[in-house]
């Protein structure tokens, strides 16, 4: 079986608890720091499956929008000020995964619509959990380009982006501070040149 290293290189609390939260202040651009901090990545699953690469990601957020940031741009996006939920779009660059649980993935093969159509189970993920993530969204929905070539919306709605603190990896899941028990709702984003800015997700 081939294996993908999907791990947060930081292993000191301190310095994770530092990016997660200058990360959480640039993406919205507010003074206040806020991150998860639970022993929720223990219980966790820790192997996760491709399903193909992620096209396009559709999510909503109370932002400062970084395209009408500048005040001569205001007049034409009044709504583009931080505290207003906006719907945003990021049309990802070639090469960012998809990964997702061995439930989901069963359920997907199940589906009509993905079903032969995924990569094969043996392309999978050990994903070493961090101590803490940044909150980023409320996520909407990922177009999923599949190996067959076909891009299937994948709805998402009731979950939310999360960034390692390396903001390389993202985590679509419930809310980790709502964690009692293992979700296999959960899918991450990896690899290519994916990463995370006070702009929002890029590549």
């Amino acid at each position: 079986m081939k294996f993908v290293n999907v791990a947060d290189s930081s292993h000191n609390l301190a310095n994770e608890a530092r990016q997660a939260s200058d990360l959480l202040v640039a993406f919205h651009s507010r003074l206040s720091k806020k991150a998860v901090n639970k022993p929720w990545e223990h219980t966790l699953p820790t192997r996760f499956y491709c399903i193909g690469e992620v096209d396009r990601t559709d999510y909503a957020s109370d932002k400062d929008d970084p395209e009408t940031r500048e005040p001569h741009k205001r007049a034409n996006d009044p709504d583009g000020v931080q505290g207003v939920w906006k719907v945003f779009t990021h049309q990802h660059d070639p090469g960012v995964r998809i990964y997702t649980t061995r439930k989901n993935y069963g359920k997907l093969q199940r589906d009509r619509g993905f079903g032969g159509a995924l990569a094969p189970p043996s392309d999978c993920a050990e994903v070493e959990w961090p101590s803490l993530m940044t909150y980023l969204n409320e996520l909407l929905k990922f177009d999923v380009l599949l190996p067959d070539g076909r891009i299937k919306p994948l709805n998402c709605r009731g979950l939310q982006l999360w960034s390692f603190p390396d903001s390389n990896t993202l985590v679509a899941m419930r809310s980790p501070n709502d964690y009692d028990s293992p979700d296999d709702n959960i899918y991450i984003l990896h690899g290519g040149d994916l990463c995370v800015t006070w702009r929002g997700i890029q590549h």
